[in-house]
């Protein structure tokens, strides 16, 4: 038997689910804002690679040490942390 879709679906919390479709793009969209970021199978390898990294910029951040942190991953597409707001910014600039 053939699956002609596959979808996969994860809850990252509140109203951010992230979607996997059948040519492995990753969407991971917000449904109160219909914000959403796309990743494609070589974007998502460089986000993954860098959560080590993200991590402990937010836990830097969170404890009030000063912390600007910004990762290209591809594309247009970056991923920052700023000691602001300890939170996860992933953007196209």
């Amino acid at each position: 038997m053939l699956l002609s879709k596959l979808v996969l679906s994860l809850d990252l919390g509140g109203t951010r689910p992230l979607q996997i479709h059948e040519n492995n793009e990753v969407f991971i969209r917000d449904l109160a804002t219909k914000k959403c970021a796309f990743f494609t199978p070589p974007r998502w390898k460089r986000f993954v690679g860098a959560i080590a990294d993200i991590e402990e910029q937010v836990q830097l951040s969170s404890v009030g040490k000063t912390t600007h942190y910004m990762q290209h991953i591809g594309g247009t597409w970056h991923v920052s942390v700023d000691s602001k707001f300890p939170t996860v910014d992933i953007r196209r600039w």
